[in-house]
């Protein structure tokens, strides 16, 4: 009688044990909107490792308040209103374990109405190996660097009104780069050579 009070223990610990115990998401993560000014957020594009056990649900967040904008769902539609930074957060529902990363959607292809790359209060352009970043008075704005592989390189807060950034000491890497400063929701873009 205890040797199957032990086994049977012993199997729904590793029942357990078997599930989604644990998970991993990529710490960052891009997106655009494809021609139509659309696109989907699936909970496996933030994964990491084998989560071939999890019920997932992804959930977005807001990086200032941190308040979900779209609660756990199985998917979440996007359009032009949610070009932006974001955090994303991915929940098994079995075991309620998550985790989270950083999420930037853009609109590389300038369908949506007001196109980010229009911001009147950003100015930007390059000589040689100097970023000249303008905010035109905007109290304050966040600029990352990303390679074309999406991984990002720099991540700086603006305050000034104008700023000159040495890209051959600030970013380690040659080629194309993505220049991406948000203010207010709204992200400015700009492609960079760096020799």
């Amino acid at each position: 009688m205890k040797f199957l009070i032990i086994a049977s223990c012993f199997l729904a610990q590793f029942t357990i044990c078997g599930q989604c115990s644990n998970l991993v998401c990529n710490s960052e993560t891009a997106t655009s909107l494809n021609n139509k000014g659309e696109g989907i957020l699936l909970p496996e594009f933030f994964m990491v490792g084998d989560f071939s056990d999890c019920n997932l649900q992804v959930g977005l967040v807001d990086i200032n308040t941190f308040e979900f904008i779209e609660e756990y769902q199985d998917t979440i539609d996007i359009s032009c209103d949610y070009v932006g930074v974001f955090i994303v957060r991915v929940l098994d529902i079995d075991s309620g374990n998550s985790c989270f990363g950083e999420l930037n959607i853009y609109d590389n292809l300038n369908v949506c109405i007001s196109s980010i790359n229009d911001i009147e209060q950003v100015e930007t352009y390059q000589t040689d190996q100097y970023l000249h970043i303008n905010l035109n008075n905007a109290p304050s704005a966040t600029m990352h660097i990303f390679n074309l592989s999406g991984q990002r390189i720099l991540s700086q807060t603006l305050t000034n009104s104008e700023m000159i950034i040495d890209l051959s000491s600030e970013v380690k890497s040659t080629g194309l780069h993505i220049v991406s400063i948000a203010i207010a929701g709204q992200i400015h873009n700009k492609m960079v050579l760096i020799n």
